[in-house]
Order: C-alpha cells, then structure tokens, then sequence
C-alpha cells in the first residue's frame, strides 16, 4: 500500500520551474565557500561545547555522590528589573 509519490513527482516534474537542474548547478566555489564555513563552525563550537558540557557532567556526578539534588540557577544580568517603591 504505497503512496505513489515518486510517480506522481515525476508526473508533475513538467511543471515545476526545472528544480532538478537548480539544485545541481551549485558553483564549485559557492560549495568550497560551505564546506570552510562549516569547517569553522565546527572548531569554533567544539571547545565551547566541550568548556560548558564537561564542568557540568562533573557538577551533576559530584551532587548525585553526595546525594544532593544539582540546580542550575541562570540569571540574566540585563534583564530589566521593576522599580519597587
């Protein structure tokens, strides 16, 4: 009991506004211009997953040895506060 889908994009492939032929014709540079855009995310992410998960995986095995519940309070330091008189 399937769907038919892929019969039914190719019925109405004639159509579209040739989707096939765009997606394919990604320049070369465009692509190299991705992948290093990528590359450095991913080195500028990764010392900073690994900064903020690791301390906290210690936080949460050290308060479960002692038996004590872990809390994580974040405070936002510009949050507008509310004028009490």
């Amino acid at each position: 009991m399937g769907c038919n889908c892929k019969k039914k994009y190719d019925i109405l492939k004639k159509y579209s506004d040739n989707r096939d032929e765009a997606e394919t014709n990604v320049g070369v540079i465009r692509r190299i211009a991705q992948f290093f855009a990528q590359f450095l995310f991913g080195i500028l992410l990764a010392p900073l997953i690994i900064v903020v998960t690791v301390p906290f995986i210690f936080y949460v095995i050290i308060c479960i040895m002692f038996g004590i519940e872990p809390n994580l309070v974040l405070k936002f330091p510009f949050k507008k506060r509310k004028n009490k008189q």
